[in-house]
């Protein structure tokens, strides 16, 4: 009986043994599972709006309510096109109006 109670004992070490190296192997297959479907892995694209883009976006708000063109808000900015535009789309789809001036608006409700 001694012998069987040894030979279990060495077969549950064996079994505990095995049993870690497996859980570590799946928490290890599931971390890379996990990063292979996150949707954007290497981080690429337009980051999402920070303090920075937001005065940016109001700088161009009070200059498109004081009547400046495109011109003059590119270069006031120091924008590209594509910028204007994009903030110009925003503008536009928020319904900015020329008399609200309000500065209790949270523009990141917008985005």
């Amino acid at each position: 009986m001694d012998q069987t109670n040894a030979q279990l004992t060495e077969r549950i070490r064996q079994l505990e043994e095995e049993n870690a190296y497996l859980k570590a192997l799946v928490q290890s297959q599931n971390r890379e599972i996990l990063r292979l479907k996150s949707d954007n892995p290497r981080g690429a694209g337009r980051k999402p709006a920070d303090a920075k883009w937001i005065a940016n976006f109001s700088e161009f708000l009070r200059l498109k309510e004081a009547g400046c063109d495109r011109n003059e808000i590119m270069a006031e900015l120091q924008i590209s096109r594509a910028t204007f535009y994009r903030y110009q789309k925003l503008f536009n789809e928020t319904n900015w109006k020329a008399n609200s001036g309000s500065q209790d608006i949270n523009l990141e409700d917008f985005l």
